[in-house]
This record gives structure tokens, C-alpha cells and sequence, in this order.
């Protein structure tokens, strides 16, 4: 069961049972703050976004797309997408980075529009938006056509990035018995990405997705760049699920079934926005072309949080800090959501309470 938090900070807090990776029984302290980013502000308390027990999801169609764009969501209007993951998990072993956004034209007139993240003034992330394209068979060679060239403003999310057709061979476990071992069947590097073609005459007129890689933009359709985009990896990907079923230990939280056994599973940032190390404070996320302002920064504050446990008994554990390992920045929202986890050991499952301290400054 959770323990009751005692929270004098201005910032969201919530715990659930867990376990550490050896097995021994803990609780798990999840704290979130939200920011202002324009004004790099701590939002009011009545204002801070809540902690996410379930995923968030939200239509296709629901987005605010042109007209082009929608052609390429045809058919797939009503389908859901994970726009806010749970917050419920236990602590990541790389700090995730995630952002929701929209790569956007200075002044909404239309160029080559390239969007960068960077993080303490390295380059992390640098993507390219193009107007949806579509294919048509030539003489020569297929003809490239944009469906909307004055396109200034494309969703930069996964669920709209390419990530190329790819074939793999066929595990054995997924053969019918007696079947050869070297299968190969074709699959898709970004599963919850749209626009696949496995033929020359399949991707003929089909519009596909628009958000690529600077490194390596799709010049045809049976080009392979590899997953890059902004949001939550999906869980499809296979990065996620690299765990052997008996290895792991299943657990519900909120409507998701995770494995806690390897905690990187647990990372959903896109690899290039992974960080193998948590931010100091003072250290600077800059966004470019992804809002209307064309750049935006949120700077990490200088901040440090304890939690303190107490038993049934009375006996107070000895204080853990706490660490950053997410930070969700929304610049269309205006919003940057920062997240602290730490994991408190409770033998017997005898923790009844936790206190949370917060000290600025350097006083660490």
C-alpha cells in the first residue's frame, strides 16, 4: 500500500509499492513540478499539472491539422495515440527528455523548416519537416510531389515520423513447428508511425509522414532512416521490450502492464534525447523552430528535494534525495513539466509515512 506523504512543497507528490531490481520490497516517491516557460516561472500550486496515474491519450483526428496533412491520416481519424505516458514508474536509469511540439516557420511563412534541441548548447536532436509527399512511377525514376508546399507548421511527434520500412528474421519461439529458422518477414522500425509501403507499386500516390532525420532524409519510398522524432517512443519499439519474459516481473500500474526488472525499459524519450547523466542545476534545454516565438529555453532550478521515511513504530529512516529523471516540455502549452523519483527501501513493508523537504540554493 502507499504511505501518506507530509508535502510542504509547492510541488505534486504521490508514492506506490514497488520492488528494487533485487527483489527487496520498496516504496517509490514520484514528485512533478510544472514551470512557465516563457517566464521560466513556478506555476500557483491550484495550477501544477497533476501526476498521471494512466496513459493520456487523444485521436488522430483531434489534432489541428491542414487539409494536406489530414489526407494522410485518412482512415486513421479515430485512432489513439499516447500523448502523456503514466507517471507511475519507478526511477529511470537515463534522465528522458521529452518533447510535444510542432516545428514551426518564423513568421508562418513557408521554408525548409529544421528544427534543433539542445541541451547545455549541444546539439541533441535536429529534424527536418517537409509538406506530406507523395510518390508517383516515372520514366526515370519516381516523380516527388508535395501535396501542400506552403506548409508552415508540422506536428513533430512520433506518431508522424517515417522511420522506414525494415525486414528481421523470424524468432523461432514464432515459427510453426517444423519451419525453417532463417524466415525473414518485413516489419516496421517506427510501428506507430503511418505512410509504410513494402513495394514500388504500394506507395504509389500514398502520402507519407514528413518529420525525418537531418541525417538521413527520405529521398524514395523504400528508404530506411531510422526512428527520429519528438514525443514518446512507442511501446512497440523494440528497445522497449528487449526483456525475456522470464526475466521479468510483471506489475499493474494504472492501465499498464511494465517489466521492473530492466529499468531502462522504462525510458520512453526518443534515444538521441536520453541522457546518460540527470541535469545540474543551472543546466539549459533550448528549443529552436519548434514554437512560435521561434526559440525558447527552460533552465533546471537550483532546487534539491529530500524524503524521510517513518515507520509504524516511529523510527525515522535516514533521508533520500531525490533525482530528476524527466522532463516534458510543451512549448504550444507553455509548459515544462519536471519530474523527481526516488526509491525508499521498506523492509516488512512497515513505512507509514514520508516527509518532503525542499532546500534551494546550495544548501544540498
Amino acid at each position: 500500500m502507499s504511505c501518506s506523504i507530509l508535502n510542504s512543497t509547492p510541488f505534486r507528490a504521490s508514492t506506490f509499492p514497488d520492488e528494487s531490481i533485487e527483489g527487496a520490497p520498496t516504496q517509490v516517491l514520484i514528485v512533478k513540478g510544472t514551470w512557465q516557460i516563457s517566464v521560466g516561472r513556478l506555476l500557483a500550486p491550484h495550477h501544477q499539472a497533476p501526476i498521471r496515474f494512466m496513459d493520456e491519450t487523444i485521436p488522430l483526428g483531434d489534432l489541428p491539422l491542414d487539409v494536406a496533412q489530414r489526407v494522410v491520416i485518412s482512415g486513421r481519424e479515430s485512432e489513439d495515440w499516447v500523448r502523456y505516458e503514466s507517471d507511475y514508474c519507478p526511477p529511470k536509469d537515463r534522465f528522458d527528455l521529452i518533447v510535444n511540439a510542432w516545428i514551426q516557420c518564423a513568421g508562418n511563412r513557408y521554408s525548409r523548416m529544421e528544427s534543433m534541441v539542445d541541451f547545455d548548447g549541444q546539439c541533441l536532436m535536429t529534424l527536418i519537416a517537409r509538406a506530406p509527399r507523395v510518390w508517383i512511377p516515372g520514366l526515370l525514376a519516381p516523380v516527388i510531389k508535395e501535396l501542400s508546399p506552403d506548409v508552415c507548421k508540422v506536428p513533430a511527434f512520433n506518431v508522424f515520423a517515417y522511420g522506414g520500412p525494415a525486414n528481421r528474421p523470424v524468432p523461432i519461439a514464432e515459427l510453426p513447428q517444423g519451419t525453417a529458422s532463417k524466415v525473414i518477414e518485413h516489419w516496421h522500425l517506427n510501428q506507430e508511425g503511418m505512410g509504410y509501403c513494402t513495394s514500388a507499386s504500394q506507395s504509389n500516390a500514398v502520402p507519407l509522414p514528413w518529420v525525418e532525420s537531418s541525417k538521413s532524409p527520405i529521398h524514395f519510398w523504400s528508404d530506411r532512416p531510422p526512428v527520429t522524432a519528438l514525443g514518446h517512443i512507442s511501446r512497440a519499439d523494440q528497445s522497449r521490450q528487449r526483456m525475456p519474459p522470464d526475466r521479468s516481473r510483471e506489475q499493474d500500474v494504472g492501465n499498464v502492464k511494465e517489466h521492473s526488472v530492466d529499468r531502462g525499459h522504462f525510458n520512453s524519450a526518443p534515444r538521441p534525447l536520453q541522457l546518460n547523466d540527470a541535469p545540474q542545476p543551472g543546466s539549459v534545454v533550448d528549443l529552436w523552430n519548434l514554437s512560435q516565438s521561434g526559440h525558447c529555453r527552460f533552465q533546471f532550478p537550483d532546487i534539491h528535494l529530500w524524503a524521510m521515511g517513518e515507520d509504524r513504530a516511529g523510527r525515522r529512516r535516514v533521508p533520500v534525495k531525490l533525482v530528476w529523471d524527466t522532463l516534458l516540455l510543451e512549448p504550444e502549452l507553455d509548459s515544462a513539466e519536471l519530474v523527481w523519483r526516488a526509491e525508499l527501501t521498506d523492509p516488512g513493508h512497515q513505512l507509514s509515512s514520508i516527509t518532503l523537504i525542499a532546500r534551494s540554493g546550495g544548501s544540498n
